[in-house]
């Protein structure tokens, strides 16, 4: 495919990670990597906007300089990168990042208990911390269609203040 720069560089990620190593072994084993933000409506989880800067920084400075948002539409029943998949024909190496976020629903009690055990380790990664899928504990570790999550203890939606104000 004429035009993609693949980072082959290896980099060694082993159980829980900076966010920013995800990103790097996802570049040195695929030609696209993807991740998502949370957001219903107007409510927005700030911790996925902001992660998904360190990422973007992270792919810079792996060396990657061509980047682009998918803004394609949700299609139910299908994980996350699937759409891509199907129209580009590109596997993408996929970074879910919703997995512990509180879209309002009656929260899962695996979600608690999964924060709970992890408390050492997202303290010392700063609160967020990512794991490839194959590594992870269960649930995580059946997650169809992605190949690495996200974790966190900061898992609020927002509304956007600038935009309730235009409202």
């Amino acid at each position: 495919m004429g035009g993609v720069w693949w980072y082959r560089r290896e980099v060694a990620v082993e159980g829980w990670r900076p966010v920013e190593d995800l990103v790097r072994w996802g570049f040195a084993h695929a030609p696209v990597v993807m991740a998502n933000e949370a957001h219903s409506g107007l409510a927005r989880c700030v911790r996925t906007r902001e992660v998904g800067v360190r990422m973007i920084r992270a792919a810079h400075e792996a060396g990657v300089r061509r980047l682009a948002m998918e803004a394609l539409p949700h299609r139910p029943g299908g994980p996350l990168g699937w759409h891509f998949r199907d129209i580009s024909g590109v596997d993408p190496f996929v970074i879910d990042q919703d997995v512990t976020v509180d879209f309002g629903r009656e929260p899962q009690p695996w979600v608690r208990d999964l924060l709970a055990s992890l408390s050492d380790i997202l303290a010392a990664h700063g609160g967020t911390a990512g794991i490839l899928r194959d590594q992870a504990p269960p649930p995580l570790d059946d997650w169809a269609g992605v190949d690495a999550l996200v974790v966190s203890t900061d898992n609020e939606m927002t509304e956007d203040p600038v935009t309730e104000d235009r409202a």
